[in-house]
């Protein structure tokens, strides 16, 4: 039986901790309240973060990676908005 060798290894072992990446990404998002402080209207990283007390650069970071999983829309040279699945990482939608 194939079991895919040492790069099937390797490339699962790194899907596994992009997984652990991702979880951390979507609750530090869920912990500092970023859908809390989004809505419809886009909203750059630096005001954000100005409103969260965090790292502009450090938030911006994060919000790409949020867009990345489709919590986020970013839209170029006006900042970031909600998507419908983002929405469920707020507090008023539990």
């Amino acid at each position: 039986m194939n079991d895919g060798g040492p790069d099937a290894h390797a490339a699962a072992l790194l899907d596994l901790l992009a997984g652990k990446a991702r979880a951390q990404a979507v609750s530090t998002a869920a912990a500092l309240g970023v859908a809390d402080h989004l809505d419809r209207a886009p909203r750059d990283a630096r005001s954000l973060a100005d409103a969260l007390s965090v790292d502009a650069d450090t938030l911006e970071r994060l919000l790409r990676i949020l867009a990345g999983l489709g919590l986020l829309d970013e839209e170029p040279g006006r900042g970031f908005v909600l998507t419908d699945l983002g929405r469920a990482l707020r507090k008023d939608a539990l």
